[in-house]
């Protein structure tokens, strides 16, 4: 193995042995231990350092699916919310022509603009229906301080100071959302949407002061010709 050193002039045992002495270092199990261990560090480095790069994308992959998901269902609600805007304006645009038409046209019914409706007039401590559409179980009269009616939505209405309350109807899968109207005339209305519990939008719409406005605009003028009229068991809508 050293013949081709020892024909070599500069080339002696002693410097052939250093070289082997030299090699055996280099290639002794020690430093091969070492070196494997450095670069088994080096990998398991650079692997945490892909894991955490991995996680990081698939925590911000998460998060782009979350914001995509709820993108979604906003605009899903918006298309919900366009719809009833839109079935909103068309009932005002037919309000607005059947006023303009003939008085006989106009009546109770034109309350109902998203959803069944009813509608009371407060004369403590009563609360007296003056009309209904697409209700079944709305008393004729209600004894604000009857507790058994403590849970209306009306009567609530009546005992607080806000002008909007909700409440669960009687009838299953119905809520029911009031407004507090005061009437030029100085009569005190209550007027009820009744609408199924899963439409999660209506709120939206019957907060909206425009709604409120629209609502009130038509009391105001059922009330002006006198159509608004309790008859007992007889209520005006029929």
């Amino acid at each position: 193995m050293f013949l081709t050193y020892f024909r070599e002039n500069r080339y002696t045992v002693e410097t052939v042995l250093n070289m082997v002495k030299m090699w055996y270092r280099e290639n002794s199990l020690e430093s091969i231990v070492a070196e494997h261990r450095e670069n088994n560090q080096q990998l398991q480095s650079r692997a945490e350092e892909l894991r955490k790069s991995l996680q990081e994308k698939e925590e911000a992959l998460k998060q782009s699916k979350e914001t995509e998901t709820a993108l979604l269902q906003h605009i899903r609600d918006f298309d919900r919310l366009a719809k009833v805007l839109e079935n909103g304006f068309n009932s005002a645009i037919s309000t607005l022509y059947r006023l303009k038409s003939s008085d006989t046209l106009f009546c109770l019914y034109d309350l109902r603009v998203v959803t069944d409706f009813s509608l009371f007039e407060y004369k403590a401590p009563m609360l007296l229906r003056l009309g209904e559409l697409g209700t079944t179980e709305t008393p004729e009269v209600i004894d604000v301080d009857d507790p058994d009616y403590a849970h209306y939505s009306s009567v609530r209405l009546v005992h607080g100071d806000g002008t909007i309350e909700y409440a669960t109807s009687d009838r299953v899968g119905r809520t029911v959302a009031s407004y507090w109207i005061d009437m030029p005339s100085g009569r005190a209305l209550i007027y009820n949407f009744h609408y199924d519990s899963t439409n999660e939008h209506m709120d939206v719409m019957i907060e909206m002061k425009e709604m409120y406005r629209y609502i009130k605009g038509i009391c105001i003028h059922l009330d002006e010709r006198g159509l608004l009229r309790w008859e007992g068991s007889h209520h005006a809508a029929n």
